[in-house]
């Protein structure tokens, strides 16, 4: 809820309770799955249908470099949009590409690059939600609950990645594509109806919430460059972004093939495929359970690179391993 102060600008209330966060949680976990559950199915679809690594290693390009891209200037649309019809503008946009997958399934067999494009806009505004929605949390959490939100927010990344891929293997044989992103559709609703029942202030310091714009807020090109110029004055924090620009750049081919590889190794089996990243689920989620009980490194660089190390030893192993 917002007072007016003198000169007709919002001023936001602080949050008293969770009572917003948790009901665009729990719409916003409900639509996580079900996508995750429709990525799943249709890995195993394009796999079935090509039995080529390059197309699912397409789909993930395709599907992660909008976000990156936009992520150039999301900033500034976050800050000049009422942030509200922003996420419901992510839910909407992104329904509306798993309906025309839909319509092309229930009219005939969809070209592989009809999944690029859908995964590309999906992609795009999904991030857009979400980098909104942390951009809000302010406003909506109470600042002594704020480990309580983010331990949420955890559960319900690493929660759909253990949940999606054994749900997904399972609908797949029983309602077949179609049922999935039907099911896919009900979340986003659920979502939509979830975020259309609470209200997401506007910060003070935001475009759409000022009516007289500064000569500063005018200039688009500081704010774009704003970041880059921050990190260029910091030369610790310009060397561990470079660390994990390359180090995912190089972990991440692997995992751009990982699906293919599991799959062609076990026979086509998708419950392999789907206990195996199940399994990565459920140790992103112990993971986060016990850095939140430890609370991690004094020096919060030796986790990271620690981390870092672990996880690059997982993929060798995962790599160099033969199922049976």
């Amino acid at each position: 809820m917002s007072l007016f102060a003198r000169g007709g600008r919002p001023i936001v209330t602080p949050p008293t309770s969770l009572r917003t966060f948790l009901i665009i949680w729990i719409g916003q976990t409900a639509s996580i799955l079900g996508s995750r559950i429709a990525t799943f199915a249709l890995t195993i679809w394009v796999w079935e249908a090509t039995g080529q690594a390059t197309p699912l290693s397409l789909l993930i390009f395709f599907t992660a470099t909008p976000p990156i891209i936009a992520s150039l200037f999301s900033g500034i649309i976050i800050d000049r949009f009422p942030r509200k019809q922003l996420m419901l503008l992510g839910d909407i946009v992104a329904a509306a590409s798993t309906v025309v997958i839909l319509l092309l399934l229930l009219i005939d067999t969809p070209a592989i690059w009809h999944l690029y494009l859908a995964g590309a806009v999906s992609g795009l505004f999904g991030y857009l939600q979400w980098m909104t929605l942390s951009a809000s949390m302010a406003t909506i959490v109470p600042p002594q609950h704020y480990t309580r939100a983010s331990a949420l927010e955890s559960a319900k990344g690493y929660g759909s990645n253990i949940l999606a891929p054994a749900l997904g293997g399972a609908l797949y044989y029983v309602i077949g594509l179609t049922g999935i992103l039907v099911l896919d559709l009900i979340t986003f609703l659920l979502a939509m109806s979830t975020l259309s029942l609470v209200t997401v202030p506007q910060p003070q310091g935001s475009q759409s919430a000022n009516k007289i714009d500064t000569p500063n807020q005018q200039r688009i090109w500081p704010q774009l460059t704003f970041g880059f110029r921050y990190i260029l004055k910091y030369p610790s924090l310009l060397a561990i972004l470079v660390f994990l620009l390359s180090a995912n750049l190089v972990g991440n081919i692997g995992g751009a093939i990982f699906p293919a590889m599991i799959l062609a190794r076990s026979g086509d089996n998708t419950a392999v495929l789907a206990t195996v990243e199940a399994a990565s689920g459920i140790g992103g989620l112990s993971g986060a359970i016990f850095l939140s009980v430890w609370g991690g490194f004094r020096r919060r660089i030796h986790g990271l690179l620690l981390g870092s190390i672990l996880s690059r030893l997982g993929g060798i192993v995962i790599g160099l391993g033969h199922l049976p």
